[in-house]
């Protein structure tokens, strides 16, 4: 066999596992499907040129192009180069199906055990009747909760928190609640900030880092408040914000890795507090917004990826701002977004 078509064999088996590897990335990776597949279709190209131009017993390039071959009937072609290419079609379409397959396959036994991990924790499906007319609602994760002009507040999800009595209604004189995860924030109608659940990011300042069977009150005076899976924040009625827990990102605007009380103070004069997992923005009673923690995709629309320790000015003029992890959006006063 010629040293041509021994090196194309070697080359086309590379990329033929390569291909058959992005073809199972096509079913595996969502909202990347178009690209992953573009870039196997290229290399899947690239192995059928390189078996395609393989030498002959001759040395002659052309004779061996199994697609000239087809075409022009030219004798001498090695049959081999021509199986390598089928064998190559098929494992790439053949990695593909059985990449669906198989990621289907795990999202289902993912999704029964989600269920049946709702099922023994005693998930609550849906609410009881709500008495009254809803004043806020919050949706979480894992969870929803309203509250009605009352104070009543109602929620059914994964929660822990047992009803009051068979109306259903797990608290009483409301103003606002947040979530995050298995922690649980209410800001009663005295202006107080109560808290439960799980604190081992601190999101439970004062408390050790367990899980927090009862309601425990945070601070007073509270005029807002927001939590994430990493950090918590008060929003005073002076203006002054608030922040703890954990500094991974520089969520915090400070040098500490981790805060675990309310006495770090990053900012007055707030109107507006939002917090992701990596990022935090506050805006201004004038209308300015600042930002602080990861930048990496950009959010801060700086015009760089640059990770913020201390807040910046990212925008002046806002009425209102709402960010995911990814991504921010701001409100203008005139209307624009």
């Amino acid at each position: 066999m010629e040293y041509g078509l021994i090196i194309g064999l070697i080359l086309f088996y590379f990329y033929t596992v390569t291909c058959a590897y992005m073809a199972v990335q096509i079913a595996a990776v969502k909202g990347r499907r178009r690209a992953w597949g573009w870039l196997a279709v290229a290399l899947g190209l690239v192995g059928v040129a390189i078996v395609c131009f393989l030498p002959n017993k001759k040395g002659v390039r052309g004779n061996t192009n199994p697609i000239l071959t087809v075409l022009r009937r030219i004798s001498g072609i090695s049959p081999v180069a021509i199986w390598i290419v089928v064998v190559g079609v098929l494992v790439v379409a053949g990695g593909a199906l059985l990449g669906s397959r198989i990621v289907t396959a795990v999202e289902n036994r993912t999704h029964e055990k989600e269920l049946t991990a709702s099922e023994e924790e005693e998930a609550l499906l849906s609410p009881a009747v709500v008495r009254g007319e809803i004043a806020s609602l919050f949706c979480g994760q894992n969870n929803n909760f309203v509250v009605t002009k009352s104070g009543d507040l109602y929620g059914w999800g994964k929660i822990d928190t047992p009803a009051l009595d068979e109306s259903g209604k797990i608290y009483q004189k409301a103003e606002k609640v947040c979530a995050a995860g298995d922690t649980l924030y209410v800001l009663g109608a005295d202006h107080a900030l109560y808290a439960k659940g799980g604190n081992q990011n601190s999101l439970i300042p004062g408390q050790k880092k367990e899980y927090v069977e009862e309601f425990v009150r945070l601070d007073s005076k509270v005029k807002d408040m927001a939590i994430s899976a990493t950090v918590g924040a008060i929003l005073k009625e002076n203006g002054n914000l608030y922040v703890f827990g954990v500094n991974t990102y520089g969520q915090l605007g400070c040098a500490e890795e981790r805060i675990n009380h309310v006495n770090h103070r990053m900012a007055e004069s707030v109107e507006q507090v939002v917090i992701t997992n990596r990022s935090l923005y506050y805006r201004l009673k004038n209308g300015e917004v600042y930002a602080v923690g990861n930048n990496a995709y950009g959010q801060f629309g700086r015009g760089n990826q640059e990770a913020c320790g201390t807040p910046v000015k990212i925008a002046k003029g806002c009425k209102s701002i709402a960010a995911g992890d990814d991504f921010a959006m701001i409100l203008k006063k005139d209307g624009t977004v």
